[in-house]
């Protein structure tokens, strides 16, 4: 079962159901229908420029789907032409929740992620005392 909160993100997996492989397969696919979503928007066939998809997944290789999801959006959101929005306007909406974190204005972007990743679990973690 997948369950969405806005950008944060829960598998809930039954392991006798689920091969983790094939869990991990399902995620892949998922991360990168986000990914191809850049091609919808402006009407591409994907399947026809593959290369670019590729180049694309190795540039965001590094960003939770959640995230992603969110950079998406923006560059679609933004784009003002025909053409497949460049991986800089998806870090450009990446950066723009980043920044909700008020962290330092010098910290790298790998850091931010951390931190974005450790803030949306946070909010699903009760400590009892």
């Amino acid at each position: 079962m997948l369950q969405t909160d806005n950008d944060f993100r829960m598998v809930v997996l039954d392991t006798d159901e689920k091969n983790p492989a094939d869990v991990h397969r399902a995620s892949m696919e998922e991360w990168v229908s986000t990914v191809a979503q850049l091609w919808d928007a402006v009407g591409k066939d994907v399947e026809k420029d593959m290369p670019t998809l590729d180049r694309y997944c190795k540039q965001l290789r590094d960003v939770p789907l959640g995230l992603l999801e969110i950079g998406v959006d923006y560059a679609i959101k933004n784009n003002a032409y025909k053409t497949i929005p460049a991986v800089g306007m998806i870090y450009e909406g990446i950066r723009g929740e980043l920044v909700k974190l008020n962290l330092p204005p010098k910290t790298d972007m790998d850091t931010m992620i951390e931190r974005w990743i450790e803030k949306r679990f946070e909010c699903g973690v009760k400590r009892f005392r």
